[in-house]
């Protein structure tokens, strides 16, 4: 009888540690980090500082099909920076994915050639190695200044943590970058400010 007893109590401790474990994962709530140091220059406002607060301003995602078959998929988010000297800079990310298997995919009715809003992956592994990890393009944004990446380990290093929150599978990115960004309209920053990063860090769901 007492070893019966034993048992139960071992198999009620276990249930119970179970159940407040999914309790916790359904309401997880990932933390979001953002550090760089930044210089501005070729401007009339010459400075060097850092992150010293973040409020998300937009998230967006679009997709769209091609002629050629694939499947466009753009996901990006922007960010109201306000760093330690009181400069407010408009800092995001923006990625871009032709993805050839539309089977690895769940799209939103196609409203005809606009783009749509709605998209993801059939899992979050798939949409780290597709996504994330496998971009076609990925940028840096910083006010009207942008560095280009076509490839991970570039100066742009992905990671990527599977998380729940509220019962909803996410990805949680982690990425470190650094680089030089320069206008749209001016790559030799001949024109207007350019913004170089050191020791950037961004951790978050994007999506």
């Amino acid at each position: 009888m007492k070893k019966l007893l034993k048992i139960l109590i071992i198999l009620a401790t276990v249930l119970l540690c179970g159940c407040e474990k999914d309790d916790d994962t359904n309401t997880v709530t990932p933390v979001t980090a953002i550090s760089f140091e930044v210089e501005q220059s070729n401007s009339s406002n010459d400075y060097t500082s850092s992150v010293k607060s973040a409020s998300l301003r937009l998230k967006k995602q679009d997709w769209r099909l091609h002629h050629d078959g694939k499947t466009q998929l753009e996901q990006s988010i922007f960010y109201d920076v306000t760093l330690e000297n009181g400069e407010v800079l408009d800092f995001g990310f923006w990625f871009i994915k032709y993805e050839k298997d539309a089977s690895e995919l769940m799209l939103e009715p196609d409203s005809s050639d606009q783009l749509n809003e709605k998209w993801d992956y059939i899992s979050t592994e798939v949409e780290a190695s597709n996504f994330y990890k496998g971009f076609d393009e990925a940028r840096v944004l910083i006010n009207s200044n942008v560095i280009y990446h076509t490839q991970v380990n570039d100066g742009f290093e992905v990671d990527v943590e599977k998380v729940t929150v509220e019962g909803e599978e996410k990805s949680y990115v982690t990425i470190n970058f650094d680089g030089t960004a320069y206008g749209f309209y001016d790559p030799e920053g001949e024109s207007q400010e350019v913004f170089a990063f050191k020791n950037g860090f961004f951790r978050g769901v994007i999506e």
